[in-house]
């Protein structure tokens, strides 16, 4: 059952999140179908990220089929809808092409 619960509703909190924030409508199509293809990776990269991380101070073995992994991916899937926005404002590289007035065509 805590599987189920991993893989099925856990990434659907930043698809929510996501959704929400953007104001898209959540209908089952490809695009969402990819978008939350898109959230569970990166929701079991966070989580298991945050397993090692604390396993390097502790000796905790979290593969995702345990509860402790769920205890990581809640937290990773409220926190990758928010990075996420964050990239794509800040970070995303933009490019400005402008003419000179003084150019032949």
């Amino acid at each position: 059952m805590i599987v189920f619960i991993n893989i099925f509703f856990i990434p659907m909190i930043s698809v929510h999140i996501y959704c929400k924030r953007n104001n898209v409508r959540p209908v089952l199509s490809a695009s969402s179908v990819v978008r939350y293809c898109i959230f569970t990776v990166a929701v079991f990269l966070t989580a298991k990220l945050g397993a090692e991380f604390v396993s390097i101070f502790y000796t905790l073995a979290i593969p995702p089929v345990d509860a402790y992994y769920t205890i990581f991916a809640v937290p990773a899937a409220v926190i990758v809808p928010f990075a996420v926005e964050f990239f794509r404002k800040y970070l995303r590289p933009r490019v400005k092409i402008e003419k000179n007035e003084d150019e032949k065509e």
